[in-house]
């Protein structure tokens, strides 16, 4: 009886140090990942990878300009105004390949960044 009450005793000691030990590792491994700088950089790299996609998407948005003209004439104190408005979507084959392209370069910034944890 002596025994299992000292066994008992035992397994719950080491249960909470395994726990308290798990505990700090975790710690420990949190604060390295907060000081990595290389893997900061991976991830600023790959933050500004992905911007390539937007920059490509950019090719595929319209583009919407307007002009306003006020003309006043003093010879004979008159007013004109004048208004403009233009909405063009210019689409190169050229972008589609960018596209293509950015994606590309996504996925492999995002296998790098996987790759430095």
């Amino acid at each position: 009886m002596i025994i299992a009450r000292h066994l008992a005793l035992a397994t719950a000691l080491m249960v909470t140090s395994t726990a308290l030990h798990a505990q700090e590792l975790e710690e420990q491994y949190q604060a390295a990942l907060a000081h990595d700088n290389n893997l900061a950089a991976s991830i600023k790299r790959h933050a500004s990878t992905e911007l390539l996609g937007d920059i490509a998407q950019a090719a595929f948005r319209p583009t919407l300009s307007g002009s306003y003209t006020d003309t006043f004439n003093i010879e004979n104190n008159s007013n004109s105004d004048s208004y403009s408005a233009s909405l063009a979507l210019n689409i190169k084959v050229p972008a589609y390949h960018a596209k293509d392209g950015s994606l590309a370069s996504i996925k492999q910034s995002e296998a790098n960044l996987q790759a430095s944890h």
